[in-house]
C-alpha cells in the first residue's frame, strides 16, 4: 500500500523484491512492514527485503507484527548482515494502534 507520503508493506513472503521490481514499486520509500502472522509465507522475504532496502539507502524501517517477530528477525542475523539499516520493532500489544497521517492499524 502506498500514498504520496509513505509506503507500507503487509507481509513479506519470499519473492517480495521480485514482485516489487516487476510492478515497478520502489522500495526506497518503504517505512513500515506489517506482519499479520509469524508464519514463513509471511516472513520468508524479510531478510532479502531488508538487504534490498539497505542497498537502496533506506535509513530505517519499522516492523509491526506479533510477539516473537523480533526473535525470528534476530535469528536471521547469523546469515544476513545488515549494517546501515536501523530496524525498529513496534509495540504491537493488543489494544495498541499504529496511526499516521495516512492510516491507522489496530493490532
Amino acid at each position: 500500500m502506498f500514498s504520496d507520503q509513505s509506503r507500507y508493506l503487509f507481509n513479506c513472503g519470499e519473492g517480495t523484491q521480485r514482485l516489487a521490481h516487476e510492478h515497478k514499486m520502489k522500495l526506497a520509500k518503504l517505512e513500515h512492514i506489517f506482519i499479520t502472522q509469524p508464519v514463513w509465507k509471511n516472513i520468508g522475504g524479510l531478510p532479502g527485503t531488508a538487504l534490498t532496502i539497505q542497498d537502496v539507502g533506506v535509513p530505517e524501517i519499522t516492523l509491526h507484527g506479533p510477539p516473537g517477530l523480533d526473535e525470528v528477525f534476530a535469528a536471521t542475523k547469523r546469515f544476513v548482515v545488515i549494517r546501515d539499516l536501523k530496524i525498529h520493532m513496534a509495540d504491537c500489544s493488543e489494544n495498541n494502534v499504529f496511526e499516521d497521517n495516512v492510516m491507522s492499524v489496530r493490532y
